[in-house]
């Protein structure tokens, strides 16, 4: 995108509608980059790409067409009102507002269609990251602030407040945390202030947010999240597990993305397990509705209390168990009718321990409710009494605190 002539010879392409996916990436990944003075050449030279191109894209979206000509009607209105500074647009400043309003709203229509998991699959990578470096070896709360900087939650005593990053952050008790935001609503650039959240295996976290919405996120999830909604979507980012309990806000939809899907509340009750690595997103309403917009598609699901949106290839809609889904949040491993490479992940994220199987792995369907609070050892033994799978426990040092367990026939 450096290039000039490379970024003439797509917009031609795009213009005319064949431009690839790949190329949309790059070229939304390297527009973000430029400053404003820079934003502005790359929008004229788009306009004499589409004059050229008689607009053709303009032509194929008549409901694009309309919302361009409405906002340049409010354009030349307010440039006719205005007093102190009276102007007028020329035919040139028109068609290039119209060529960065057509390539917004196109760009947004692309997102729709096939939206870029950059941002999520980067969260996954911070988590991953922080769990192999710190949270793991340390067990500690994290959260990486906008500027860069980290906070160990766990260091902080309660009733303790810092502010960073225009955001005070107040630990009201044990494993849970406040945040209030220091932006006021007139900021436009309040939500681009993102902080990251991480809990490491075997913790789980509290957290209330800046419009009052609560949070209960579960071991080795990731959480990112702004200083302040300002915007006309309250945007959050998930990896991993968590419960949520939604103020209620009916101008600013409540958005929870995850890699494999994008679900929309105003104000409800809801749990979503998005770990990276589960073949299978899942997201469950317990009070109110949401939409859930499986990635890649744009049909979205609609959520009654008591169902459940499970997204793998596809999306499937189903009754759900409530209880177990959110058993986590109370204390419990709740097991029903999964298998034993679904329950071991399960262990291996609260325990901080390694899976290896030998041998072909039972396709027994296990059903149970076991306190988080017991013991491995003790789980373990619980389900050998089954009698379809034994298990070895190996330590990896000399503490004791890495261990490997090894699932046998």
């Amino acid at each position: 995108m450096e290039d000039k002539k490379r970024l003439e010879d797509f917009f031609e392409r795009y213009a005319t509608g064949h431009g690839t996916e790949q190329e949309h990436e790059a070229f939304l990944d390297w527009l973000a980059t430029l400053s404003a003075a820079d934003q502005a050449k790359v929008s004229r030279q788009y306009y004499k790409v589409f004059k050229t191109q008689k607009t053709a894209e303009v032509t194929k979206h008549p409901t694009l067409q309309d919302r361009i000509e409405r906002s340049l009607d409010q354009l030349e209105a307010q440039g006719s009102q205005s007093v102190s500074a009276p102007f007028k647009i020329s035919s040139l400043q028109i068609w290039s507002v119209a060529a960065t309003i057509l390539l917004l709203a196109s760009i947004a229509i692309y997102f729709l269609s096939s939206p870029n998991q950059t941002s999520m699959e980067a969260l996954e990578r911070v988590a991953l990251n922080v769990h192999k470096e710190k949270a793991t070896v340390s067990g500690h709360t994290l959260i990486r602030l906008s500027d860069g900087d980290e906070i160990d939650l766990d260091e902080l005593p309660i009733h303790k407040m810092v502010v960073r990053s225009n955001l005070q952050i107040i630990k009201t008790a044990k494993d849970e945390v406040v945040f209030r935001s220091l932006i006021t609503a007139t900021r436009q650039d309040a939500d681009l202030q993102d902080h990251v959240l991480i809990t490491p295996k075997g913790r789980q976290y509290k957290i209330t947010l800046p419009d009052g919405s609560k949070v209960w996120l579960n071991s080795a999830s990731a959480f990112k999240f702004p200083s302040s909604f300002t915007a006309a979507e309250r945007n959050v980012a998930l990896s991993g597990e968590g419960y949520f309990e939604i103020a209620k806000d009916r101008t600013k939809p409540f958005i929870v993305e995850t890699t494999k899907q994008r679900v929309e509340v105003l104000g409800t009750h809801f749990n979503v397990s998005a770990y990276a690595d589960e073949h299978m997103t899942s997201t469950t309403l317990l009070e109110g509705s949401v939409r859930v917009l499986p990635r890649g598609s744009r049909k979205a699901v609609l959520l009654k209390p008591g169902q459940l949106a499970a997204i793998s290839r596809g999306v499937q809609v189903r009754p759900a168990d409530t209880n177990a889904a959110v058993a986590w949040k109370n204390g419990y491993f709740s097991f029903s009718g999964e298998k034993i490479q679904s329950i071991m992940r399960k262990l291996s994220r609260w325990y901080n321990v390694d899976v290896q199987y030998v041998g072909q792995p039972t396709q027994e369907d296990f059903v149970g409710t076991i306190s988080q609070k017991e013991e491995l050892s003790e789980i373990l033994r619980m389900l050998e009494l089954t009698g379809a799978l034994h298990f070895k426990v190996d330590s990896l040092s000399s503490q004791g605190k890495e261990r490997r367990i090894i699932v046998m026939p």
